[in-house]
């Protein structure tokens, strides 16, 4: 695939054979602010309900952050208001994310 096509990337986290997990970082998101700047963007995260505080979701970050340090020096973070996403939203506060 050619570096100009790519849009998304996604790292998916397993648990022996079960799926665990997975974050996905949009190479050129369509949130105006990011878009213009070339910021690339955190959009998904989920940790299945088995697999939470194992560090997983920590791993993925780490994962899709060390990708995008190699681009660039900035990242965009996008994550929901619904209750369920509150571990989300703490674990991104820990990491040093802020509004």
């Amino acid at each position: 695939m050619q570096e100009a096509a790519l849009t998304r990337s996604c790292w998916v986290a397993c648990a022996g054979t079960d799926l665990a997990g997975y974050i996905t970082v949009n190479w050129k998101p369509t949130y105006s602010f990011f878009a213009e700047s070339k910021i690339p963007e955190i959009q998904e995260l989920n940790v299945l309900a088995p697999f939470r505080r194992k560090g997983i979701g920590t791993a993925l970050l780490v994962r899709a952050e060390a990708e995008i340090r190699a681009r660039c020096d900035t990242a965009g973070l996008s994550v929901g208001l619904h209750p369920g996403d509150n571990d989300a939203q703490k674990l991104h506060v820990k990491r040093g994310y802020v509004a």
